[in-house]
């Protein structure tokens, strides 16, 4: 993982007395494929940890912005919905030597995606 120190660390990577990042093995996966990734820790300090857990949830959100118009009165609407179409959880790795002491560390993690969960998309708006 490197020397951190003076390097712009993502806030959301760090915890008190290190770092710890999520990366898998390709960018993106399809329904049905085992998802290979490795969690990788840096501890800066002992950590006072019991286990390592994932918890990974799968979902999709929508939402748009309409206009209406009646009787020369103006009406927006805001529809939103959502669904989850999966949830792993497991833990990765147990520390039984006691507190987590200074040092890097990678920890593997494999999970399968369910066989009937929609594809990613990504819509981008055009201007007309």
């Amino acid at each position: 993982m490197g020397n951190t120190s003076g390097i712009g660390i993502d806030t959301r990577a760090a915890f008190q007395g290190g770092y710890l990042f999520v990366k898998t093995d390709k960018p993106f996966y399809h329904k049905g494929e085992t998802v290979y990734g490795k969690i990788y820790i840096r501890a800066e300090v002992a950590v006072a940890a019991k286990y390592l857990e994932i918890d990974i949830k799968g979902k999709e959100k929508a939402s748009f912005h309409y206009t209406t118009h009646s009787n020369k009165q103006t009406h927006h609407h805001y529809p939103k919905c959502g669904r989850k179409y999966f949830e792993f959880k497991a833990k990765c790795y147990e520390f039984n030597q006691g507190p987590l002491q200074p040092g890097d560390y990678v920890v593997p993690f494999e999970f399968k995606l369910p066989d009937d969960i929609p594809a990613s998309c990504y819509w981008q708006q055009k201007d007309w």
